[in-house]
Parts: structure tokens; C-alpha cells; sequence
């Protein structure tokens, strides 16, 4: 219904503009102008034998009032809120109109069934409740793959300071840090070339920098002005057209306090690494989840305890986070002590140290998502005695390192 408005408003606009202007013509050219207001000026008198030049001014104040009150009602129809309304200009009325149409133009043709209800028992379903319950914390961007933004959730203003009408209709690349633009627009191309080889969409799960316009205190973790996104996407398709576009989440990886200020529930564990991921610190934790003491832990990498079909994930997450500051990694497996391994999911954030020689370390939040599975050992470090624990390290232990390195201690 409000699409049909837009249209015929922008429709009606051109067809009354043509229709004033040519109803003054005829009037200039059988009547002589007698309005006080147009004889009055000097320089006006100066060109009264001239009708052409009143039908002229005429012409362009009526069109320009003509205009006016168009898009004011184009504005109306807008599904915005009055006080983002009330500050548009002509063209973000135009951009955004755009932007809707493009959308509903998508939507309505997408390969969707829409008049059945969901059946949250299938297996690509059974999340939607806990995506839905994340979208709170995060903000929904719709995206066609040359970049164009079709829609953008009101929450982005939360996230990233830019409000929706500042973003809907625009190229995204302007709003992503120069290097992860490069990185964006390769994963665009391989959406559309897997499209075209399988005819079928693909989830995607990508990690971007994006310009953050709030302060800092509402900021949370920024550099250089632009803030860590992570997306969980999916790409989308229309039935007659063959259109695709990248429907993605996007949400903060740490909040405002970082790693050190997130609150661990009995499933999840912290660690604290140098860049090349060695442990230096764990959480007392990792024994309940793991099997293993602390001091089996410390001074080994997190590859050693990852399953070796899941190590190219965690290597790229780790690019990832030395790069960009913060990344997460989808879930993989986690080696077990005795034996088997536990499904988790870890997040990262490079954190800065205030003192020489490192300039930063680590740190690290691991989730476990399953209980211990399988029984087969993939390494010998599973088969290692339990060293026991210090009696004085209640919440985590320190590997020898930290105590012969004392930058460790800043982190």
C-alpha cells in the first residue's frame, strides 16, 4: 500500500510541475500581469514590457511550492519516525523512498513460503529463537552484493552511532575500514559465483571493521574511530529476477568493559595468551570442562588442545583477531582429557599492554556448548598425569613465564 503511494506521489510530481508550468505560459501570453507584487520592484519595472520574464518567476515559484508540498507528502509516506522525518532533506527523502521500494520490490519476490507457519523442529530452525533473542544486541542489515544497503535496523544507531536514515539506500563500503572493504567485496563476488555454480544460498560468518560515530563512553572497544562487527549472514535470492542479496546480523563482540568485566557462567572458562596464542593464564574452570588442572595447560598453545580437523578455523580466527582486534570462531572441537572432545566456541580481543617488551596479548572466552563426546584420543597431551593444583591459586594459575616476565602482570 505505501509503496503504491510513493510511486504515484513521485509520478503525480512530475505531471503537475509540467501541467503548472505550461497553464502559466498560457496565461503570460493572453493576460497582462496586474499583481502589485511583481511591478512594484525597480527592477521589475524596468522589464514589465516583458511578460517572459514575469511567466519566468511565476514558473519557478510555483514549481518550486509545487515541489515543496510534494515532498512533504513523499516524506509522510515514509515509514520513519516523525522526529527523523522532520529532518530530512529532499535528497535522503528521494534515497530512502528508494531504499523502501527496492525492499518491499525484494521481499515480495522472494522464494520464501510465507502463508505456512515456521516448524521449529527442522534441523536449520531449531536456533531461530536464540537469533531472534540476539538480534536485541545487535542490529540487521540487509545488502545486495554491489554493496548497496536496502535496509538497516533502527539499532544500528546503538551500535555504531549512524541512524537508519543516515545508512538506508547508501553503499556500505564508505562505512567499513579501507582494508576490510577490499575483504567485503571478494566475499560479495564468491556469494554470487557459488549462487550461479549451485543455485542455492550459503550462511556466511565474517568479521568487519565499521565506523563508530558515539563516544567514548558509549563506544566500547574502538581504534582509530571504527569498531569490530561480527555478521552471521545468509544470502538471499527472488524467484523470477534471480536477485541476491546478504542478509546479516551483526553484533559486538566485547561490550564496553572487554573481557575482563564479562560475567563466566559455569560452561565457560578464560584464558590469557601471548600473540601466538600460549597460554600464560587460565581459569580454574578448565578443570569442570576440560579435565585438565591449569598447570597442564599453562605454557602450551590452544592448537594443542584443538581437534586437528578444526585447526585451520582457529588459525584463521586468530588472523583474524590479531588484525582486527576481535573475532570469534564458529564451534569446533575441543580435546578432553582421558579421551573424546567437547563442542565450543571461543572469543578473542588483542588487548593493549601498557609496558615493553609486549605491546599486547590476548585474551580469550571459551564457551562450551556440548558435554564430552566420543572417547578416542587424539593427542598425547590427553594421556598426561594431572599436575596438581596450587593451593593458593583459587581462581586461576600463571605459567613460569608470568613470573619471570613481569609485563605479563598489565595485561
Amino acid at each position: 500500500m505505501a509503496r503504491g503511494k510513493i510511486v504515484r506521489s513521485l509520478r503525480d510530481f512530475s505531471h503537475k510541475s509540467a501541467a503548472s508550468e505550461m497553464e502559466l505560459i498560457n496565461s503570460s501570453l493572453f493576460h497582462q500581469p496586474t499583481d502589485v507584487h511583481f511591478t512594484s520592484s525597480p527592477l521589475l519595472k524596468r522589464y514589465s514590457c516583458s511578460s517572459g520574464f514575469l511567466t519566468t518567476v511565476m514558473s519557478a515559484a510555483s514549481r518550486r511550492d509545487l515541489e515543496r508540498q510534494e515532498f512533504e507528502n513523499l516524506n509522510k509516506l515514509l515509514p520513519i519516525s516523525e522526529a527523523v522525518s522532520a529532518t530530512l532533506d529532499k535528497v535522503s527523502i528521494v534515497r530512502i523512498a528508494a531504499a523502501y521500494l527496492a525492499l518491499h520490490e525484494f521481499l515480495s519476490d522472494l522464494d520464501m513460503k510465507r502463508d505456512q507457519p515456521l516448524d521449529l523442529t527442522k534441523p536449520y530452525l531449531k536456533d531461530l529463537p536464540s537469533y531472534i533473542l540476539q538480534t536485541l544486541d545487535g542490529f540487521v542489515l540487509l545488502v545486495d552484493l554491489s554493496g548497496r544497503i536496502i535496509y538497516a535496523s533502527e539499532t544500528a544507531s546503538v551500535h555504531l552511532g549512524v541512524s537508519q536514515a543516515d545508512i538506508m539506500g547508501c553503499s556500505l563500503f564508505p562505512f567499513v575500514h579501507v582494508d576490510d572493504a577490499r575483504e567485503l567485496q571478494r566475499l560479495l563476488l564468491d556469494c554470487q559465483s557459488y549462487y550461479d555454480l549451485t543455485k542455492s544460498g550459503v550462511e556466511i560468518r565474517y568479521t568487519i571493521r565499521m565506523r563508530c560515530t558515539l563516544s567514548k563512553r558509549n563506544a566500547g572497544i574502538t581504534r582509530q574511530g571504527y569498531k569490530t562487527i561480527h555478521f552471521w549472514s545468509q544470502t538471499l535470492s527472488t524467484k523470477t529476477t534471480n536477485r541476491m542479496a546478504l542478509i546479516g546480523l551483526g553484533t559486538t563482540l566485547v561490550q564496553g568493559g572487554g573481557c575482563l568485566e564479562t560475567k563466566l557462567s559455569s560452561t565457560m572458562f578464560m584464558f590469557r595468551a601471548t600473540k601466538d596464542l600460549k597460554i600464560v593464564f587460565i581459569d580454574a574452570r578448565v578443570t569442570e570442562i576440560t579435565g585438565y588442572n591449569p598447570a597442564n595447560v599453562l605454557d602450551h598453545t590452544l592448537y594443542q588442545f584443538v581437534h586437528p580437523d578444526d585447526s585451520t578455523q582457529l588459525l584463521h580466527t586468530h588472523k583474524t583477531a590479531t588484525k582486527k582486534q576481535q573475532s570469534v570462531t564458529s564451534y569446533f572441537r575441543l580435546l578432553a582429557r582421558g579421551g573424546g572432545h567437547i563442542w565450543v566456541q571461543c572469543q578473542f580481543s588483542l588487548v593493549p599492554l601498557i609496558k615493553l617488551p609486549m605491546d599486547c596479548c590476548i585474551l580469550g572466552i571459551v564457551t562450551s556448548i556440548s558435554e564430552r563426546m566420543g572417547s578416542v584420543v587424539e593427542d598425547a597431551l590427553q594421556k598426561t598425569p594431572l599436575i596438581p593444583k596450587r593451593p593458593e591459586m583459587v581462581l586461576g594459575e600463571y605459567s613460569n613465564s608470568f613470573y619471570t616476565n613481569p609485563v605479563m602482570r598489565f595485561a
